[in-house]
């Protein structure tokens, strides 16, 4: 039972992208942004867990990456419809989440693979200002989210912590594709 924990978590992100767009249309910033939280938390645990259980699988990645692509994209598409961002974006993002989130398609030689390891903490930030900007603060309020940065920069700083060996995994991936042959 314990093994397939780590699918059940993927899965969440599954919900989260119908329940996201569905929220956000109908006026429920929070509820949305609850979703949100819940599925980048999901991301953050099931991988985390597959290791730590010795569950990883190759399929178990692709399920990984597959969620996340739909989690983002649900994100986007909930924004879309409400007006938030116009469709132009969502025209150039597409393409975007495609590469940046499928580096584990590539072989570290390729060019898709560089131009993802390159694109992606930018991609993250980028994101993480696009729900901050969107969801929470029509969720929250501009007051709540001052007060709420301080928690939230702890919890990166835990994330980034548990993350550490990935990090450095993908930091080291990176410099070989880039700076050695």
């Amino acid at each position: 039972m314990l093994k397939l924990i780590p699918s059940m978590l993927s899965f969440i992100r599954l919900a989260a992208a119908y329940f996201i767009p569905i929220n956000a249309v109908g006026g429920k910033w929070l509820a949305a942004l609850i979703w949100i939280i819940c599925g980048y938390l999901s991301d953050l645990l099931d991988g985390f867990l597959a290791r730590r259980l010795n569950v990883s699988t190759k399929t178990g990645k692709i399920i990984d990456i597959g969620t996340d692509i739909i989690m983002d994209e649900a994100i986007i598409i909930g924004l879309i419809l409400t007006g938030q961002i116009d469709w132009r974006f969502a025209a150039v993002m597409v393409p975007v989440i495609a590469i940046i989130r499928t580096p584990a398609f590539y072989d570290p030689p390729t060019l898709g693979f560089k131009i993802g390891a390159l694109m992606s903490p930018i991609y993250s930030l980028g994101m993480i200002w696009l729900v901050t900007s969107t969801y929470a603060l029509n969720a929250l309020g501009l007051q709540s989210l001052f007060y709420l940065s301080v928690p939230a920069i702890l919890i990166a700083l835990v994330i980034l912590w548990l993350k550490r060996e990935r990090i450095i995994t993908d930091l080291r991936r990176f410099k070989t594709a880039f700076f050695q042959k």
